[in-house]
């Protein structure tokens, strides 16, 4: 029945989103803006973005930062207004724009103004509903995306969407890491890159101040966009307790407030711990792990936040993308000394692209891979990569 109720209001929805973009794509004909610059798409989540930026760099580089407009997804608004890379930016909160129907009619009627020389979606896991609806209302003398995958979207669905662009570019893409994605995305637009993973300039943490830090700490980031992501509570305690005795240093909890009653947890079940969780925007936590000694999280935007900052991460990782995100691998090997160590449980299922065979999708348990990684692992690791 729960199936039943689910694919009711998917379809209602569906239904509802189409007739909205139909109309005003079709009986919305407001005075153009034009403008001679180029817009690049990228509106999916934090950790794509961050994996992304030194693809950024290189659009900068190559069109000019006055010549680029970006639209983005609100949640990185923050990072993306302190880069060089751009002068102007179009945040969407992408989840209302899905979600909200007055809202989404207020954002599309905006970008249907809009008129540039070149638009590109540099998402490669498109989403119908999200960035292949911005680019579809954003007109320009060019419209060019990617070749996608099938993970957000349906083939049918991206059959529609590959109509609204000019171009599609083909990456011949076989299980390749989203740096390699990137850097072969930019060479076929004709920009001389290699793949690396970005660094934060100095500048960036200029003004960011964070009360109360103890003067040598790690960073523990327990939550996960997904609870079933997410390694053991329990494991963490462990884990925590297993270094701060060992090497009497403290621990610093991060996360966002859906990650709050976790953090309580591991919060009262130890000790020499500062709770963050729910408390710093995303620049201070940049900060904070500027300054950290090293990084423990599931697979979350903490993990490449520490590699653009040269601070070393650990990272319990399931099979669903195995390879697409982590472990990293660039065509550079400059920084590989700040790649994050990963502790994985090897399974026959791995890239099932979190379609788990084991795991009914209503049941609130972590998936088995990401069970299955023992404290043991995770602390032989930290001890052997980091010298305190």
């Amino acid at each position: 029945m729960r199936y039943l109720f689910d694919f009711i209001g998917k379809t209602v929805h569906f239904i509802t989103l189409f007739f909205i973009d139909f109309i005003l794509k079709y009986f919305y004909f407001p005075k153009k803006i034009k403008s001679d610059k180029i817009i690049l798409i990228k509106t999916d989540a934090i950790g794509d973005f961050i994996i992304w930026l030194d693809s950024a760099r290189a659009f900068s580089e190559h069109f000019g930062r006055q010549n680029i407009t970006l639209a983005v997804n609100e949640i990185n608004y923050e990072i993306a207004a302190k880069m060089p890379y751009w002068s102007e930016i179009i945040a969407i909160k992408t989840n209302l724009f899905y979600e909200k129907i007055f809202y989404r009619i207020s954002i599309l009627r905006k970008l249907k103004k809009l008129h540039y020389k070149e638009n590109i979606n540099v998402v490669f896991s498109r989403v119908f509903w999200i960035d292949d609806s911005i680019s579809r209302f954003i007109s320009a003398d060019r419209k060019i995306a990617l070749k996608p995958d099938y993970t957000n979207s349906s083939k049918l669905k991206l059959r529609i969407s590959d109509s609204w662009y000019s171009e599609i570019i083909d990456i011949e893409y076989i299980n390749e890491h989203e740096f390699i994605v990137n850097a072969k995305f930019l060479r076929k637009l004709g920009i001389d890159y290699s793949a690396n993973v970005y660094e934060f300039p100095n500048d960036f943490f200029q003004s960011i101040e964070v009360d109360d830090l103890p003067e040598k700490y790690f960073v523990v980031f327990p939550g996960a966009s997904s609870e079933k992501k997410e390694w053991a509570k329990e494991n963490f305690v462990e884990l925590i307790l297993q270094l701060t005795q060992k090497y009497r240093i403290d621990c610093i909890l991060c996360g966002g407030k859906n990650n709050i009653e976790t953090a309580d947890f591991i919060h009262n079940s130890t000790q020499n711990i500062h709770n963050k969780t729910g408390k710093t925007k995303l620049s201070q936590l940049a900060y904070i792990i500027k300054k950290s000694e090293f990084v423990v999280t599931n697979d979350t935007v903490a993990v490449h936040l520490a590699a653009a900052l040269r601070t070393k991460s650990f990272c319990i990782l399931g099979g669903g993308h195995f390879g697409r995100f982590l472990p990293y691998k660039t065509e550079t090997e400059n920084n590989s000394e700040y790649f994050p160590v990963i502790q994985y449980f090897k399974m026959d299922c791995f890239n099932c692209n979190w379609k788990c065979k084991y795991l009914n999708r209503f049941e609130n348990k972590a998936f088995p891979c990401v069970e299955a990684v023992s404290v043991k692992n995770v602390f032989n690791a930290i001890i052997k990569k980091w010298k305190p």
